[in-house]
C-alpha cells in the first residue's frame, strides 16, 4: 500500500508543479508585456496571486480528497486480501484433513486376509470374474448389452452381490438394481454365480466368499471420496482458480493406488456413481473424471476403459484435442 500511495502523491505534485508553471508562462506571455524599463503594476499581480492561489489550492484540495479515497480503497483491498488468505488457509487444512481420513478409511478395508490397497486389488480380480461371466451371458441374448451397460451391470452385481446367505437381504437389493435390465438375464447370472462360487473361490485362490457384494466395505469409501473431490471443486473461483484446484485434486490422485482408480472407473461407469460424470453431460464443469484426471493412472492396466473418457489426460498418452478446448472453460 505504502509504494503505491507514494506513486500517487507523486504523481499528483509533479502535475501541481507542472500546472503552476503553465500558468506562469501564460501569465507572462498574454497578460501583459513584459519591459524592465516600467514600473510593477501591482494590480496585475494582485488578480494573478488570487487566481493562482485559487485554482492551485483547489488542485491540491482535489488531490487530497484522491489521496484519502485511494487509502480507503487500498486499506479495504488489504483487508480483503488477507481475509482471502485466511480462507484459503482453513481450505487448505480442511482438505489435508479429509485427506486424512480417506486414508484411514482405504486402510479399514479388510477382505479376508487382506487390508486396505491390498484389500482392493482383490476387489479387482473378482471384478474381472464377473465381467467376464457377464459378458459371457450377455453374448447368449438376441441383442447383445453394450459395454457401457455390462460395465454398469457388473459393478452392480460387484457390489451389492449375486448370492445371498441365510437372512441377508442383499440379493433382493441387487434384483431392484437391475430391474431395467431382462429379467433371464439377471437370474442366470444370479444361478451361474451362485452354482460356481466356490469353483472359482478356489481356482483363484480368494481367501474370501466371492460375489457376496462389498457395499459394507467401499460405501463409506466413495462417499468421502467424492465428498473431498468436490470439496475442492465448489470453492469459488475467486478464492481457487481451477489451477489451484487441480493441484490440490493432483495431490489426492498421489494417494490413490492405480487400483483405486481402476474401481473408481468402474463405480463412476454404474448408476451408483453417475455423479462423478455421467450424469452431468451437459455441464463440463461437473464432469469430475475428465475435469481433474482423477483415473489418469489406468491406461498401463484397461486400455480399453479410457475411450469411455475421450477428453481426459491419461499417463503415456498425447493430450485430446477436446481437452484443449475444456480447458478454456474450466473454472
Amino acid at each position: 500500500m505504502g509504494t503505491n500511495h507514494y506513486r500517487l502523491s507523486n504523481f499528483f505534485w509533479k502535475a501541481g508543479l507542472i500546472l503552476l508553471a503553465a500558468i506562469t508562462l501564460l501569465f507572462g506571455l498574454k497578460t501583459t508585456p513584459i519591459h524592465f524599463h516600467d514600473a510593477i503594476n501591482t494590480d496585475i499581480f494582485d488578480d494573478y496571486g488570487s487566481f493562482v492561489g485559487g485554482l492551485v489550492g483547489a488542485f491540491f484540495s482535489l488531490a487530497g480528497i484522491f489521496l484519502i479515497l485511494h487509502t480507503i480503497n487500498e486499506q479495504k483491498k488489504e483487508i480483503s486480501d488477507r481475509a482471502l488468505n485466511e480462507q484459503r488457509q482453513k481450505i487448505e487444512s480442511r482438505f489435508f484433513e479429509l485427506l486424512k481420513i480417506q486414508r484411514e478409511i482405504c486402510n479399514e478395508i479388510r477382505l479376508g486376509e487382506k487390508i486396505g490397497k491390498y484389500a482392493i486389488q482383490e476387489m479387482l480380480r473378482e471384478i474381472r470374474i464377473c465381467q467376464d461371466m457377464v459378458s459371457e451371458q450377455s453374448e447368449k441374448l438376441e441383442n447383445p448389452y453394450s459395454e457401457e451397460r455390462m460395465l454398469n451391470f457388473t459393478y452392480l452385481a460387484f457390489y451389492y452381490g449375486t448370492v445371498t446367505y441365510e437372512r441377508s437381504k442383499k440379493l433382493e437389493t441387487f434384483r431392484l438394481s437391475v430391474e431395467d435390465y431382462d429379467q433371464n438375464f439377471v437370474e442366470e447370472i444370479i444361478k451361474f454365480s451362485t452354482e460356481n462360487r466356490e469353483q472359482y473361490k478356489e481356482q483363484h485362490k480368494f481367501n474370501y466368499n466371492v460375489f457376496g457384494g462389498h457395499q459394507i466395505r467401499l460405501n463409506q469409501y466413495f462417499r468421502h471420496l467424492f465428498h473431498t473431490v468436490t470439496y475442492i471443486d465448489n470453492q469459488p473461483s475467486i478464492v481457487l482458480s481451477y489451477a489451484e484446484k487441480c493441484e490440490y485434486i493432483e495431490t489426492l490422485r498421489a494417494q490413490l493406488s492405480p487400483h483405486e482408480q481402476v474401481l473408481l472407473f468402474h463405480n463412476s461407469m454404474s448408476e451408483l456413481g453417475k455423479e462423478w460424470e455421467k450424469m452431468h453431460t451437459d455441464n463440463p464443469n461437473k464432469g469430475l473424471i475428465t475435469k481433474y484426471n482423477l483415473i489418469k493412472n489406468i491406461f498401463s492396466f484397461h486400455p480399453r476403459y479410457t475411450e469411455n473418457y475421450p477428453c481426459a489426460e491419461f499417463d503415456n498418452r498425447p493430450v485430446p484435442e477436446c481437452r484443449k478446448a475444456l480447458l478454456k472453460i474450466y473454472r
